[in-house]
């Protein structure tokens, strides 16, 4: 039977006999054609529901993985930066695994259950918690755009806390200069030390433009633009250290881009090299993630900046709390505690006198000034590493390049 014509846009209105029975409903549609054949559908369904005897409810919401293929991943991608649409959309496709059959009002407490059991088998619960707001947020916005179905109860996996964050040695970043200098792709090697001397993220790193770069400054200027959305969404300026300025006044600037794949690859890496990265670490005998750069960058600048503040600014953190993972690495941190409850054995209090206690905190800032003398004196070996990455082809070869250019 034709589709009835509806007074209420966005609407179709469906009519038909079935067994002698009249059955009829108002549904939300797409605008245009689509709209038709979406109603026409849910006619087809319905009767089909009705010839094998089971509920018409089931009508009352597409199968997960239609829609998010056809409603969700448009709003999401329209709404969202890219990065987060790309971590939604893994999560989707793992979701889409275990529940994309599904019709969304089929997503029960009980389904959730399953699907934490079976994938806290193989992943972290923190993995599984995330995956599950995904989820989460797909039910919210069918129910937001008109679909009658219930948002299901579910309990987030219990996560331990957060331990110490783990960084690189001075030795350990040298090793992975060395063995990047042996991948045979010079574009990785420098982008490794952009990441170890800006605490940039590896998304950062690939999206890189020379136009980000002021030498007069001595800045990397992040921006905010259509091209490239940072984390927190503002844009931000880290210094060039001495030895990232080497390596980039060295490097090649054909391309708009700091970092290019070998001959032949494009003139921008289409996502960050973890091929290039898993040679490098084996090589290098360390341990840990890309990501771990940007924890040696934060342990190195607190050694000679003790300033959350500051290096929260240079990461980019959205929330101070967020750089509160790097308070113990501030050798300063807790020190201001100390004697601030200071009661004797007999209940007599000592309160140091000031000058005491000044000379006191004078001795303390003297022998923290010579720890990071030294570990200052240690880190200037580093620029040397940098500069032989380009060095290890021998110095007629790099006369002949800046030559070229």
């Amino acid at each position: 039977m034709p589709l009835q014509k509806s007074r209420t846009p966005g609407t179709a209105r469906i009519k038909f006999s079935h067994k002698g029975k009249t059955y009829e409903k108002t549904i939300k549609v797409s605008p245009g054609k689509q709209g038709k054949a979406e109603a026409l559908e849910y006619e087809v369904n319905w009767k089909r529901l009705l010839c094998t005897g089971q509920s018409p409810d089931l009508l009352k919401a597409p199968s997960f993985e239609s829609f998010v293929l056809e409603r969700y991943k448009p709003h999401a991608i329209a709404h969202l930066k890219a990065l987060s649409w790309q971590g939604r959309q893994y999560h989707l496709d793992t979701l889409n695994r275990f529940l994309g059959g599904l019709r969304l009002n089929e997503i029960t407490a009980e389904r959730i259950d399953a699907f934490q059991t079976a994938r806290a088998a193989c992943v972290a619960n923190s993995t599984v918690n995330s995956e599950v707001m995904s989820l989460s947020a797909v039910l919210t916005y069918a129910r937001k755009i008109g679909f009658d179905i219930k948002k299901p109860d579910w309990t987030p996996l219990p996560v331990r806390g957060h331990g110490r964050v783990k960084y690189w040695t001075l030795d350990e970043v040298q090793r992975l200069y060395d063995a990047a200098a042996q991948v045979r792709c010079e574009s990785f090697a420098a982008m490794l030390v952009f990441l170890i001397n800006t605490g940039c993220r590896k998304g950062e790193a690939v999206a890189a433009e020379w136009s980000w770069v002021d030498f007069e400054r001595g800045m990397l200027r992040i921006p905010s633009n259509e091209a490239w959305q940072p984390k927190n969404g503002l844009p931000r300026e880290v210094p060039l250290s001495d030895a990232l300025r080497t390596t980039l006044e060295r490097m090649d600037r054909r391309t708009p881009y700091l970092f290019r794949p070998p001959t032949g690859g494009g003139i921008r890496y289409a996502e960050f090299p973890k091929h290039y990265w898993n040679e490098t670490r084996k090589r290098a005998g360390v341990i840990g993630n890309i990501h771990r750069t940007r924890h040696t960058y934060a342990s190195m600048f607190l050694a000679t900046t003790p300033n959350l503040p500051l290096l929260a600014k240079v990461l980019g953190h959205g929330a101070t709390r967020v750089t509160q993972i790097y308070a113990h690495l501030d050798p300063r941190h807790l020190e201001q505690a100390r004697n601030a409850v200071n009661v004797g054995l007999r209940g007599a209090v000592a309160v140091p006198s000031v000058a005491a206690r000044l000379e006191a905190e004078l001795a303390a800032a003297r022998a923290a000034t010579a720890r990071l003398e030294a570990e200052l004196a240690a880190a200037r070996a580093v620029p040397a590493v940098v500069v032989s990455i380009r060095g290890n082809r021998g110095k007629d070869h790099g006369k002949a390049q800046n030559e070229k250019r």
